[in-house]
């Protein structure tokens, strides 16, 4: 709710001005130009952007962080702009202006602030990502290594999902694939620590600067299709679904044990909650005002308690397979799917930098595509389309009907598998994203 959140932080920035709390009006500051950002209002985020920045500057507090995320505000900011499109502005002034500010950082930052080098680190390589991807391989490298000497979890990520993206732009598809691969180990680790509340947003809710989730699952799955590798494709795209309905299902069972042994469900909840809380310590130990000489005993404790659940987890999937199932799931490949030998499945996985298409006959990948283009123009184009049926009153406005849009989308969506559909048979489709309004 940014709004909400925006309203709370101008109160708070008022209250802090008032009784002359620099210090915390800078940090406000920043956060509000953050969650300005969210909202779109660009030009009331690089306000309070500047003037945390400006602040930092005259009380002398460290500035770092704020000018890692100021740049990174330039690079994300035309995602969140209401009414405009992705590239309006000249894309070189804005990487400009986040070069200058990352300069800074790295005058500003000490080599014993390793959390604000990290940050430093990973925004460095998304700004080469847009102009230098193996400049940005080396950056995610070096975030990596960092990530490792600190055990930063969420830092890991960011960095194989970073070197995912570099390699896939650099068409080295191999280790583009292994990153991914890793970064989606990463992403599971990191959801092992959650609540089950927070579990059912994880992929496609809140990002990590500026990284969804499911950014490195939707990348393997691009990556294993441009390598040919259909089936694997798909095993990745599915995993997306299978995690989000089972999160969203769990949700919904509530207390449901599926006959679980009582003994072993407390044991299990337990051990969950005593995962979630030691990350959350962890996490607290490492940032700028954390007990450092916790770290150590906190990751032996998480590593300890991670394989107790781990054995946990296997004794819950051979004795109640049913819970497991609904609690942990696993991708399951085609070849073991309950399709008949004579149905057909069109289904779609909607990804940043194009859609990929599968058609499968029975247990088989019968085709499978990857039609490249932004998420954002295959959004519009089914608005397009979709805007004359949606009108309520005469039937005359069906006549603004927007037949080239349903072209694009038939070429896009369908023109690729059609001649390896039979005719007169019928196709479950199986859409994703916006993709699930369309009439097929």
């Amino acid at each position: 709710n940014f709004e909400a959140a925006i309203g709370h932080y101008r109160r708070a920035a008022e209250i802090q001005a008032a009784i002359g709390d620099r210090f915390f009006l800078s940090n406000t500051y920043f956060d509000l130009g953050t969650a300005l950002t969210r909202r779109g209002d660009d030009d009331s985020a690089y306000r309070n952007f500047s003037q945390a920045i400006t602040l930092k500057k005259e009380i002398g507090a460290p500035r770092g962080e704020a000018l890692c995320k100021f740049a990174l505000f330039y690079l994300e900011k035309d995602r969140y702009a209401k009414g405009k499109r992705e590239g309006s502005r000249d894309s070189r002034e804005e990487i400009a202006r986040a070069g200058a500010l990352l300069k800074e950082a790295d005058a500003a930052i000490k080599p014993e602030e390793r959390n604000d080098l990290m940050l430093l680190d990973y925004a460095w390589g998304r700004l080469l990502l847009e102009q230098d991807p193996q400049g940005a391989v080396r950056r995610f490298e070096d975030l990596r290594k960092l990530a490792a000497s600190v055990g930063s979890l969420k830092y890991a990520f960011l960095a194989s999902t970073g070197l995912g993206l570099a390699y896939e732009k650099m068409k080295n598809l191999p280790d583009a694939e292994s990153e991914y691969e890793r970064a989606v180990g990463d992403a599971e680790k990191i959801r092992e620590t959650l609540d089950p509340y927070l579990k059912k947003t994880f992929l496609h809710g809140e990002e990590v600067l500026g990284m969804k989730h499911v950014i490195p699952y939707q990348g393997l799955a691009r990556v294993r299709m441009l390598r040919g590798d259909k089936a694997g494709s798909l095993k990745a795209a599915e995993f997306t679904k299978a995690r989000s309905f089972a999160d969203k299902l769990a949700q919904r069972i509530g207390g449901a044990s599926f006959g679980v042994d009582r003994k072993l469900s407390d044991e299990l909840t337990r051990t969950e909650i005593d995962l979630r809380a030691t990350y959350k310590r962890l996490e607290e130990c490492r940032g700028r005002s954390g007990d450092q000489s916790l770290v150590g005993k906190l990751e032996d404790k998480r590593r300890s308690i991670g394989k107790r659940y781990e054995k946990i987890k296997t004794e819950i999937k051979r004795k109640y397979p049913d819970f497991y199932a609904v609690r942990f799931p696993e991708p399951t490949p085609i070849d073991r799917s309950a399709l008949k030998e004579d149905e057909f499945v069109l289904a779609y996985e909607v990804t940043d930098t194009g859609v990929l298409v599968y058609l499968t006959k029975g247990r088989k990948v019968v085709n499978g595509l990857f039609r490249p283009i932004a998420k954002r123009d295959l959004d519009g184009l089914v608005r397009a389309y979709r805007e004359p049926l949606q009108r309520v009153g005469d039937p005359e406005d069906l006549l603004s009907f927007d037949f080239k849009a349903g072209e694009k989308l038939f070429d896009l969506l369908i023109e690729g598998v059609l001649n390896d559909l039979p005719s007169r048979n019928a196709v479950i489709v199986v859409p994703d994203g916006a993709l699930a309004v369309l009439p097929f």
